[in-house]
């Protein structure tokens, strides 16, 4: 969470992609209330091809970060 917070510190505009198996919404509500804005979310697996290709249309993307990977 720190550091998708020091990036909207930093000034850049994010979307967190999730799939909430190891986290939940709440995680999003603290770091909206830690940078005092909305946070767009898509409820997505990074395994899922096709959705994660909708993000990419629906959002303006230069690039991107993994913070967490789950192996296994």
């Amino acid at each position: 969470m720190t550091q998708t917070v020091e990036v909207i510190e930093a000034g850049y505009n994010v979307v967190i992609l999730d799939n909430l198996r190891n986290s939940s919404k709440e995680a999003l509500r603290r770091i909206e209330a830690i940078v005092g804005k909305t946070v767009p979310f898509e409820h997505v697996d990074l395994t899922d091809i096709d959705a994660v290709r909708g993000v990419f249309k629906k959002y303006d993307i230069d690039s991107v970060i993994v913070l967490q990977v789950q192996s296994g």
